[in-house]
């Protein structure tokens, strides 16, 4: 039911995550002819292929990150979504629509380290059973785009990110690593993470990097009060808990007796797993 203003200045659309193009194309539609530029980066596949052959959006479709593991073709994506927010103006609309795998399509390094040496260190993390919270804190510190930087660079510009979220309890901070909002986390808190790997399992450009940061050599993400922010507005129009809902009124109107179990199951499958038939069994 929210409403934002358009303005007169030109509105630029990026859109990013597994369901980019569906989004992309809703956004295409509603804004018309007052969109100046769209960019969609999205996994490649037959969707993505048919959207480009048949030319069925105005705005620039990019791929990369096949099986959501980020590659040099989201890497330059990345670079033009960095560059498309960096043009916007005072007076403009950067309207961005993020989803599912969002982070894998906007890898953009850090200065001074390189694709493979963040691919390999989210992976030791992952080894070792980190959360997908505490890997985004890593993400957003060894990232030119994660933690707000996004935002950060179209500052003076108007933002307003649209989200499916794809995060338990929908954390803005952690959905696609929070490229448009203000970053709670540190250095120090991405080097507590770091810390959990083996020896030896985190390259040396990455830990040099947190280690630096950490010791205030090396510039922190945006943080809350940050005016680079100021204008940056985020909603999520789509998440687990909104979807169960959603069913629940359905059901409900159908006349099946229906419940919310709930809406934040995690941890091991099988687990996971046994509560569910359990609950079927009754």
């Amino acid at each position: 039911g929210k409403r934002f203003e358009v303005g007169k200045g030109r509105v630029r659309l990026l859109a990013f995550g597994k369901a980019s193009l569906l989004m992309a194309k809703g956004a295409e539609r509603k804004l018309g002819t007052a969109l100046h530029q769209g960019l969609v980066i999205t996994q490649p596949g037959d969707e993505a292929s048919r959207y480009q052959s048949q030319s069925l959006l105005r705005s620039k479709i990019l791929t990369g990150a096949p099986g959501n593991m980020p590659d040099e073709s989201a890497v330059r994506a990345a670079e033009e979504a960095m560059q498309m927010a960096r043009e916007s103006k005072l007076g403009d609309l950067l309207l961005v629509l993020i989803s599912g795998g969002g982070s894998a399509l906007l890898p953009l390094p850090a200065e001074g380290l390189a694709l493979g040496d963040k691919v390999k260190t989210i992976q030791a993390l992952v080894r070792q059973g980190c959360s997908i919270q505490q890997l985004n804190t890593v993400r957003k510190h060894i990232s030119a785009s994660k933690g707000g930087q996004l935002a950060a660079a179209a500052h003076p510009c108007r933002v307003t990110s649209l989200v499916l979220s794809d995060v338990i309890g929908d954390p803005l901070e952690s959905i696609a690593s929070g490229p448009t909002v203000a970053d709670t986390s540190t250095f120090s808190d991405a080097l507590k993470v770091l810390r959990k790997a083996p020896d030896g399992e985190v390259p040396a450009p990455v830990l040099r990097r947190v280690e630096m940061g950490a010791e205030g050599g090396v510039e922190d993400t945006p943080k809350p009060g940050d005016p680079r922010l100021e204008s940056s507005h985020t909603t999520v129009i789509g998440s687990n808990a909104i979807a169960a809902h959603a069913c629940l009124e359905a059901a409900t109107a159908l006349g099946y007796e229906s419940r919310i179990e709930t809406v934040c199951l995690q941890g091991d499958v099988g687990d996971a797993a046994d509560l569910v038939c359990g609950l079927i069994r009754g």
